[in-house]
């Protein structure tokens, strides 16, 4: 579908059927998950995130920005 989530949306992180490695939704890399209770994701489109009960961390190459809890992504605008 294309869609692309915030770094704060909630379930992003669970894999389908419980699964522990998947592409990334982008198809640009890869993830790992725990269940969605902790995971990194590593790919060109989303950059690098780190999830840990719930809360997602991460740092955006391509439009440079911090993804923080409950704040989102804070940096440059999306385009």
């Amino acid at each position: 579908m294309g869609i692309h989530l915030p770094s704060n949306a909630v379930g992003k992180d669970f894999l389908p059927e419980g699964g522990l490695f998947a592409a990334a939704p982008s198809g640009s890399g890869f993830q790992v998950s725990l269940y969605g209770l902790a995971g990194i994701l590593l790919a060109a489109r989303e950059g690098l995130e780190v999830n840990l009960l719930g809360l997602s961390f991460g740092i955006d190459p391509v439009r440079p920005a911090l993804k923080l809890p409950a704040l989102g992504r804070l940096g440059m605008a999306g385009l």
